[in-house]
């Protein structure tokens, strides 16, 4: 294995991504990645491991890793995340990889069983579909084939978000609606979008409680010209998996900030919210260099 760090790396800058291809891990900084710098060839150097121990001891132990995984690093609050290539199956979300991805797995079967009641009009389509093809024409055979395969894949990608998607916090905020609220940053990169998402999404009865914590995973998507993402879909990991061990390293990996931060923002709410968008921190983020009013889809706090 060979480590190799950019000059400026060297030169003292803190470490943000470390990138493995054929067997040697890539060190790029936190400001040449803020600022989507092109390294140069010629300004990339060996180094030893223990220098780069020396420098973020936690790294230590996790760079025994197979290639095309990147591992991100927070100075703000230590994490040491080690996000892994996976293999998707489903509809492309996009091409940026989670810097804390969920790597949670998923259970077609469990999945299934908790949204059941989703898919009842999926059913009636299909049947409904069926029929005419039988009783009215075989050419109801081609509108089938296409939504039974396009609801496949949404199936697949809501797999991969499981496992390649964002982790972050959620908490419900109506056990009756299944009504959850999650905070995240619809950045891509640049700049810093924090938003409170609201969402209703099927969960197990045991999760069905009123400030319990759920972690997530999240997909992020972009419909229209922006300079950030302007769709996310949270996915409630308890929902996916039944593994409470999984489920709980998954709610131990968010930082206590970010719950924190979860409950202010939800205390700031005049009631239940309506499902939608929540630009939080607006004053301290840039958001405050966008007129909210004039996005759709964007709910404002009364």
């Amino acid at each position: 294995m060979q480590i190799l760090a950019t000059k400026a790396v060297l030169e003292g800058s803190e470490i943000n991504v470390l990138h493995k291809e054929s067997d040697t891990w890539i060190i790029i900084s936190k400001s040449e990645f803020d600022r989507d710098e092109k390294y140069d060839e010629d300004e990339i150097f060996v180094i030893d491991e223990e220098y780069l121990y020396e420098r973020i001891p936690n790294l230590r132990g996790k760079l025994d890793q197979a290639d095309q995984t990147t591992i991100n690093v927070d100075y703000t609050t230590g994490e040491i995340n080690v996000n892994p290539k996976h293999f998707h199956f489903g509809i492309p979300t996009h091409s940026a990889k989670a810097v804390r991805q969920a790597n949670a797995g998923f259970s077609f079967f469990y999945y299934f069983y908790n949204v059941r009641s989703r898919y009842k009009s999926v059913a009636l389509i299909i049947l409904g579909l069926l029929v005419a093809a039988r009783f009215i024409g075989w050419f109801f055979y081609i509108p089938l084939a296409i939504y039974v395969a396009f609801k496949v894949l949404e199936l697949l990608k809501t797999r991969d978000i499981y496992y390649s998607g964002a982790l972050v916090p959620a908490i419900v905020i109506d056990a009756e609606s299944n009504k959850i609220a999650a905070y995240t940053d619809l950045t891509q990169g640049f700049g810093s979008y924090p938003i409170i998402r609201v969402r209703v999404y099927p969960l197990p009865k045991k999760y069905r409680i009123n400030g319990t914590r759920i972690p997530i995973a999240g997909g992020y998507y972009n419909t229209e010209d922006y300079s950030h993402w302007n769709y996310y879909e949270p996915n409630p990991i308890p929902t996916g998996i039944k593994d409470e061990q999984i489920i709980n390293e998954k709610l131990s990996a968010i930082s206590t900030i970010e719950w924190v931060t979860l409950k202010n923002e939800i205390k700031k709410f005049d009631g239940i919210p309506e499902e939608g968008y929540y630009p939080i921190q607006i004053e301290d983020s840039d958001w405050k260099d966008i007129d909210l009013e004039a996005i759709d889809w964007v709910n404002l706090k009364p």
